[in-house]
Formats: C-alpha cells, sequence, structure tokens
C-alpha cells in the first residue's frame, strides 16, 4: 500500500518548509507519495518548492493561479498512490493525525474520511466562519440527507480509485463542496472523524473569503441536479431504497432457483438478500472492485455467501467457480452490457453442474434503445425468438421464455423515447415502487408483454 499527500500550496511562504517537516515526520504503516502543487506563487514559495531534490516528491506548477480545485484535479494523473490525504499548506491542520483519519479506511470501513474540526479540540477560530460552515452544513445534510457536521474540512481521505471517479469542474474552494456533493450522490460510505484545528485569521495569511461562502452554496446546488458520468453505479445506489421493485424480480424468478446460486454481476447486493434466504450456497460476483467493495462490507463473507471479483466473458473464470458446484446462475440486468453474450453464456454453462440452469432477465424490445441505454452501459435490447437463439447455439434448451412489467415499458417509451431524458429521479423510482402491485395484476392481466425479458434455460447433457 502507498499513501498519496496532495499539497495544494499558494504564498505560503511562513508555513511551508514546517509543513513539509510535519509531513515527512509523521509515521505511516506503508510507503508515503508527496505531491506539490504551486498555484503560481509569487511571495518565494515557489522557489522553495523547486529547490526540493526528492525522488518521492513530485512536483507541478502552475502557469497561473488556478485555485485548490485545479490544484487537486490537475495532480489526479500523477497520483500513484491507494490512498490520497489532501493537505492544505498552512499549519491549520496536523499531519501527526493521518493515522487516525486514514484507520477508516484501512479497516474497510470507509471510501471517504472526513476529519472533523467540528467534534475535535480546536483553536477557537472566527465566528463568522464557524457561523458560514454551521449554514453550509444544514444546507448539505438537508440536499443529501446526511449528517455531515463538517463539510468544508481540509482533511479529506479518499481511495484513490473514488477519487479518479470524482467529476471535479470547480477550480477554487467550491471544491470542498462539489466534492462532498459528488460523494454523496455516488452514497459512498463517508466516515467522520475528530481532528484538531489551528484556524488562523486574515492578518496571519487565511485566503477564504465571504463571497466563497455563496459559491459553495452554487456548488452544492449544482451536485445535487448534476448527471454522474457513473450512471450504472448510480442506477445501482438507486434501486437500493426499492425493495418492493426487488421484490417483485425475485417473485418472478424463485420458482426457477435451486439450492446453490452463482450470482452474476450482483452489483451491490439489491437481489442478493433475497437469493441468500434457504440456499445452500450463494456465489456472488462482479468485475467492478468499488461494488464488490460495498457489497462485502455490507454482507460479509460466511459459509453459505462467498464474493468473488470476475468477468464472465474471461473463460479462466470457470476454474474458479467449478469448485462451488452451482446448480443456478442468475443473471439480472447483466447479459446486455457484455461485448460477445454468446462466449459469456458458454463459460457461465461450463461453471455450473450438469443440467444446471439459467435464469436471465433482459431489457426487451429493440425499439425502445434509448441514449439513457447506452450511457447505462447497454449494447443491446432482447426479444424471445433472438436470445432463444443464442442460448440454444451455446448448449442450453429454454424451460421458460416471457416478457413482463408492461408499465415499465408505458414509462420507458414517455421518458427515454418522447422526452429524451438521462437520468430516473428518486422519485419517480419511488413512486413506481409503490405501484408495484398494480404492476402484478397488470402483467396477470397481460401475460408476456412487458419492458423486460425472463428466460430459464437447463445446460445440456
Amino acid at each position: 500500500m502507498k499513501i498519496t499527500i496532495l499539497i495544494p500550496v499558494y504564498n505560503e511562504i511562513a508555513t511551508f518548509e514546517e509543513l513539509l517537516r510535519r509531513v515527512y515526520a509523521v509515521q505511516l504503516p506503508c510507503e508515503k507519495e508527496i505531491i506539490i502543487i504551486d498555484d503560481f506563487s509569487t511571495d518565494g514559495t515557489r522557489k522553495l518548492v523547486e529547490k526540493i531534490n526528492d525522488p518521492g516528491v513530485k512536483k507541478i506548477f502552475h502557469p497561473m493561479n488556478l485555485g485548490k480545485g485545479a490544484a487537486i484535479r490537475n495532480s489526479i494523473s500523477s497520483i500513484s498512490g491507494d490512498l490520497v490525504i489532501i493537505q492544505d499548506a498552512d499549519l491549520e491542520y496536523h499531519p501527526d493525525e493521518y493515522p487516525r483519519i486514514i484507520q477508516p479506511i484501512l479497516e474497510g470501513k470507509a471510501d471517504v474520511v472526513f476529519g472533523s474540526r467540528f467534534i475535535g479540540t480546536h483553536r477557537c477560530f472566527l465566528f463568522t466562519h464557524y457561523a458560514g460552515n454551521k449554514v453550509v452544513n444544514m444546507i448539505t445534510n438537508i440536499l443529501f440527507n446526511t449528517t455531515l457536521t463538517d463539510m468544508m474540512t481540509g482533511y479529506k481521505v479518499f481511495t484513490s480509485d473514488v477519487l479518479r471517479d470524482l467529476p471535479l469542474k470547480s477550480n477554487r474552494f467550491g471544491v470542498e463542496a462539489e466534492i462532498t456533493g459528488a460523494v454523496c450522490r455516488k452514497s459512498l460510505r463517508v466516515y467522520e472523524v475528530p481532528i484538531s484545528y489551528s484556524g488562523r485569521d486574515y492578518s496571519e495569511g487565511k485566503k477564504i473569503k465571504w463571497t466563497d461562502f455563496f459559491i459553495t452554496l452554487w456548488w452544492l446546488l449544482y451536485s445535487k441536479i448534476r448527471i454522474l458520468g457513473d450512471v450504472p453505479y448510480e442506477s445501482l445506489k438507486k434501486l437500493r431504497g426499492m425493495d418492493k421493485y426487488t421484490r417483485y424480480i425475485f417473485d418472478t424468478i424463485k420458482i426457477f432457483l435451486g439450492e446453490r446460486i452463482l450470482e452474476i454481476d450482483a452489483g451491490i447486493g439489491n437481489l442478493t438478500r433475497f437469493l441468500l434466504v434457504n440456499r445452500e450456497l450463494v456465489v456472488s460476483t462482479d468485475t467492478s472492485a468499488k461494488t464488490l467493495a460495498y457489497l462485502t462490507y455490507h454482507l460479509p463473507s460466511s459459509s453459505i455467501f462467498k464474493v468473488l471479483q470476475c468477468d464472465i466473458s474471461d473463460q479462466s473464470i470457470v476454474d474458479k467457480l467449478k469448485p462451488y458446484q452451482c446448480d443456478t446462475a442468475v443473471l439480472i440486468n447483466v447479459l446486455e452490457h457484455v461485448e460477445n453474450d454468446g462466449n459469456a453464456l458458454s463459460v457461465i454453462g461450463d461453471a455450473l453442474v450438469p443440467h444446471g440452469k439459467v435464469i436471465i432477465v433482459v431489457p426487451a424490445h429493440a425499439g425502445l434503445f434509448t441514449e439513457f441505454d447506452r450511457l447505462r452501459g447497454y449494447l443491446r435490447r432482447y426479444d424471445q425468438v433472438s436470445l432463444s437463439s443464442l442460448l440454444e447455439s451455446r448448449g442450453f434448451s429454454i424451460e421458460k421464455i416471457k416478457n413482463f412489467n408492461i408499465i415499465g415499458m408505458a414509462g420507458w417509451w414517455w421518458d427515454f423515447k418522447v422526452l429524451r431524458k438521462k437520468g430516473i429521479s428518486k422519485f419517480q423510482l419511488g413512486v413506481y415502487n409503490q405501484l408495484i402491485w398494480f404492476t402484478r395484476i397488470l402483467d396477470k392481466l397481460f401475460p408476456d408483454h412487458g419492458l423486460s425479458l425472463l428466460v430459464v434455460a437447463k445446460k445440456k447433457g
């Protein structure tokens, strides 16, 4: 493991050398990498940075003053550590507290850690700043339904994958609000730990201004309404609260399930909890380390539950899966993401016991393919004929095939074909979740029609 310490610096001639000494002095249980981003300092700080001759220090020099947000963003490509700590170049925050703020991530509890100045020991600093922080914290908690005490903290720690995945645009102090908003929108595991704080006033070089209060509010609101880049992961998070919908999917497939389940691309485990009930074994796989980390945190490994990182396009995973002797493979909205879906079905067939079953749910009706499908990573939609032919060509015989979810088809057509939306709000999903009882009735009245296609097939021979 390696920890990267990002140090944005601008005109900190009085504190920079002491801060760097403290960063060097702190004892960490792993290798340390330092990245210094000089934001066009004009007081001599830049010359101090240029003089550093240490292979463990990377230096980035801005050609003009761009701001803290730009410094963080421009350093991301240089990060080689597994964890990233953002460290201001003044002496308000104390590097000897690194071991405490990285601990929740090292223990696997968190993806992001905020060091809170308001639950730790601190110098009594400016009331106006204290009041401003309280207001933006309250607005943050209302907007994102969280309980942060110090959204504007300068001590934020991430796994490097999380930081790379944040779609940052802010150049200046608004980056603190933008980071917080993106982290909350992605429903990452955030911990707060108490830190000490030696706040300074303007005579000592403090740079944040009263106007940054309004800039912070703007970035909070922007982060609330923006479309994030990771649409598939965000969609999984939104579906987490759709218990009635998930139960509906489970009830649709449960009569076909065996005792030893292989769940392909389990995501964050929305369906996994249902599959675990009264089963001999459930093996959940996914290609994404991020979703698997979430899954293993909320559903720890046990004698009846295993988690594996697998790509069903890779024939070599058969040897990894075969020892589990699974009799049923479950693929819920998976196959449409796979470039070579035929080869993936062959791999799954090889991993199952003789006469094992596959239960597949995929999006139906090629005519309903939209931009939102593309954003979610869909490569295609299926019909009964094409999917049956594909399965039979890969050594399966069809036992059941039908369309379902007719109410979803109408909503999809209106939102994504007519209105051309690129996302679904939590409100819409909540309404749909509460109307599942009506969906069940319509599916009985109009069988074999709907947005989704279910197929159950048995391995031949």
